[in-house]
């Protein structure tokens, strides 16, 4: 210990400003009844009881923890770090989180408070009116101008509202990513693009709930500044530790066809590009394709195709502006909503009903729409610039376009498009509305124009009324807008070179909102049932210990593993899980299930890194996949079983082509199938030295058209490795779909 107390005051006297202390006492207990302020350097003294919390003084603060007594009241992190010394253990009356930042845990403890319901506490500030509108302020709060003349034409918020992408139009063509730290953007990536021809970057859009983005391109066969080939649908992973953005997929495109708008299915599953067939400046032929994307960023074969009726109708092509905004998802993603320019005879905005659980769509479009020139009439506008469906009142979709009436609001009712007319309560800008973009609540609507201006108005659900609520006016073309997706900024480019970063409301997540806190080498102990409201990664070597309490993800919450790093959950149940809530960031982190149970809320895909079984654990859900894509190891431990649960279905799809992935360490390692399904994509699956069980009438099924691509029981080649199958009393295992080899020796 004396040891541990010389290293801790090394590090004070090097870390110390003049005006930092150390609070309270080593040797006398020192109560301290208020909330004790905290800067960098300060220290929590070893006899020091904190009986109203504390609170840092901002982002960049670094305090320690070296008191070995409990804390009551808030410990409000103002999204700054602590390092613990000590265990840190709430106060069993009361105690709450707020504003969690990062925690260096050095191995330590953090105990919650029985009195602790969620992390952290309060959430947001904000109100969301639902019904009748709200307020949709926004006011500039940072521009960045870069040093050349580059001109964007994309600009997109990651999942976490940390990171921005622009997409720029040079020759060479690239895009930038830059850090947001609620006050600036920081570059930390830049892919350039170089070929034989101008690229003619199109659109940049984030994956919705995973680092990966997507980029739509005119022209193929190009080289990116990693020099990797790249075609004109690209996938690239980003991450945010190295800030390495690396090319996953790509896919070619016919010579005279380019890919120039692309938006995600809402799950994440699925790629919608437009992708136009090109004669000179005109476009023969415009399409919509579905192209399914994997956990690991993979483009898969295009899974359906729908062709825009009339020949000469487009959207967006190599025009001086290119519009990037002309495909939108309906909140459940059973529906696209694409906008068509220039065609001066037909219709010009298409809704087609969509898949996506397939990625298919319906053949023809359920609902067509003609974008009027003026308001009541019925004369076609030159063009359709954007196209943005509101996320909450989802009847509703705004579309930009070239005329004299530039922004429009359409109702949607299966089977028809309505417009609804006069949607502005206030003197609306004729200019040329070349994107918009809803903000996630549905209450407040942002567009860009040929005159420079970024526009937000407030909506009224019930009149259909926009209400004008900001105007800012930065000059050149302002060509995309988008909310972040914690509701807080907007991001807004031009082709004057200038990214602008606008606040635009209180965030879902309180002051933190735009970082995810980082929790390294720490155990958490669980005292009652809580939530997870704001995104965490976990560094080094943590623990999750429930102690068969829930663990609820909110909607926003978001759970990282970093590289070279663990998570391990042990007796907890976890629920409301989706696709994105628990993720590695690459193959090196693991993450362990110890007696817990894994309640789905929607289809989940374990992308990357590595699972491990411990213990019982059930995966529940109905009517739900747990899609196993990494291709790393997925290992039930000896005296361990995973159980599937009513009408859960387990995946195996890894991203690399073996059968091995699903290891059982131990005779005695079971996979129990409670009235569930196991699945196999065409690689197979081979179980070996494990178990099945079979309760009630479970499945297999796989992709598999011949027996080598099926779901095989042993090696063929030892004993030691054969699988076994139980049957409980009156179950049923039944074949849907593919082969099933057995190939056990000597049984």
């Amino acid at each position: 210990m004396r040891i541990n107390r010389l290293m801790i005051l090394l590090v004070i006297s090097g870390a110390h400003t003049s005006y930092a202390t150390t609070i309270g006492s080593d040797s006398v207990v020192t109560r301290i009844g208020f909330q004790q302020p905290l800067i960098t350097g300060d220290r929590v003294a070893g006899a020091t009881v904190l009986e109203a919390g504390f609170k840092m003084a901002d982002v960049n603060t670094n305090a320690l923890w070296d008191s070995f007594f409990q804390i009551t009241g808030i410990a409000d992190w103002n999204c700054g770090t602590l390092t613990l010394f000590k265990d840190l253990t709430f106060s069993d009356t009361s105690g709450a989180i707020r504003n969690l930042g990062n925690i260096v845990g050095n191995g330590h403890t953090m105990s919650l408070a029985p009195t602790m319901s969620c992390i952290p506490d309060v959430i947001s500030t904000s109100t969301v009116v639902p019904t009748g509108g709200g307020s949709c302020n926004a006011s500039l709060t940072f521009a960045t101008d870069l040093p050349t003349a580059k001109d964007y034409y994309s600009v997109d918020w990651s999942y976490d509202s940390a990171f921005v992408v622009g997409g720029i139009r040079d020759n060479p063509d690239q895009f930038n990513i830059w850090q947001w730290n609620n006050a600036s953007l920081t570059p930390v990536a830049n892919i350039v693009f170089t070929g034989a021809q101008n690229t003619i970057l199109q659109a940049t859009r984030w994956h919705p709930s995973q680092f990966f983005l997507a980029v739509g391109i005119l022209s193929n066969n190009y080289t990116d500044s990693n020099g990797a080939t790249v075609n004109e649908i690209a996938i690239y992973q980003f991450n945010p530790f190295t800030s390495a953005t690396t090319l996953v997929s790509s896919v070619a495109l016919a010579a005279t066809v380019g890919a120039v708008s692309l938006s995600w299915s809402p799950n994440g599953n699925f790629l919608v590009v437009a992708q136009v067939t090109q004669a000179g400046n005109n476009a023969t032929q415009t399409q919509l394709v579905s192209y399914p994307v994997n956990g690991s960023g993979i483009i898969g074969a295009a899974a359906s195709t729908v062709t825009i009726p009339q020949t000469g109708n487009r959207v967006i092509t190599s025009s001086s502006t290119g519009h990037t905004a002309s495909v939108s998802f309906h909140a459940t993603g059973g529906f696209v909503v694409a906008g068509v320019a220039t065609d001066s005879t037909n219709p010009q905005v298409y809704v087609y009903v969509y898949s996506q659980i397939t990625g298919l769509f319906t053949a023809g479009p359920d609902a067509t729409a003609t974008v009027r020139a003026t308001n009541g009439t019925s004369t076609l506008a030159a063009s359709v610039n954007g196209v943005s469906w509101n996320k909450t009142f989802t009847n509703v979709i705004a579309v930009g376009n070239t005329s004299n009436n530039p922004l429009q609001l359409w109702s949607y009712s299966p089977g028809s498009l309505t417009y609804l007319t006069p949607p502005i309560n206030s003197p609306l800008t004729t200019n040329v509305v070349y994107a918009l973009n809803w903000r996630s609540d549905g209450t407040c609507l942002a567009t860009a124009d040929a005159m420079g201006d970024t526009t937000v108005y407030t909506f009224n659900n019930i009149t259909n009324v926009l209400t004008q609520n900001f105007l800012g006016a930065q000059g050149g073309i302002m060509l995309d807008v988008r909310y972040s997706p914690n509701l807080g900024y907007l991001a807004a480019d031009n082709h004057n070179h200038f990214i602008y970063i606008y606040i635009a409301g209180n965030s879902i997540s309180g002051t933190c909102s735009n970082n995810c806190g980082i929790i390294s080498n720490l155990v958490i102990e669980m005292s009652a049932n809580m939530c997870l409201q704001q995104c965490l990664t976990f560094s080094g070597v943590c623990f999750i210990k429930g102690y068969d309490k829930c663990l609820t993800l909110a909607p926003h919450a978001t759970i990282f593993i970093a590289p070279n790093s663990s998570l391990a959950f042990e007796d907890v149940i976890l629920r409301e899980i989706t696709a994105g809530d628990i993720v590695c960031l690459d193959n090196s982190g693991t993450i362990t299930l110890q007696n817990t149970t894994w309640e789905m809320d929607g289809n989940y895909t374990f992308s990357l890194g590595i699972l491990d079984i411990v213990g019982d654990v059930h995966m529940v859900g109905e009517d739900t996949i747990f899609a196993y894509q990494s291709s790393q190891q997925c290992t039930i431990e000896k005296s361990s079983q995973l159980i599937l649960d009513k009408a859960v279905t387990f995946s195996y799809a890894p991203s690399t082509a073996s059968r091995d992935l699903l290891k059982f360490v131990d005779i005695d390692s079971k996979l129990v199938l409670n009235n569930a399904t196991l699945f196999s994509t065409t690689t197979g699956i081979r179980l070996t030295h494990g178990e099945l069980l079979v309760n009630g009438h479970s499945y297999l099924t796989s992709d598999a058209t011949v027996p080598s691509q099926g779901i095989t029981f042993g090696d063929g080649v030892s004993s030691s490795q054969n699988f076994i199958v139980h049957w409980s009393p009156a179950s049923v295992l039944e074949l849907t779909r593919g082969f099933v080899n057995y190939s056990n020796i000597g049984s």
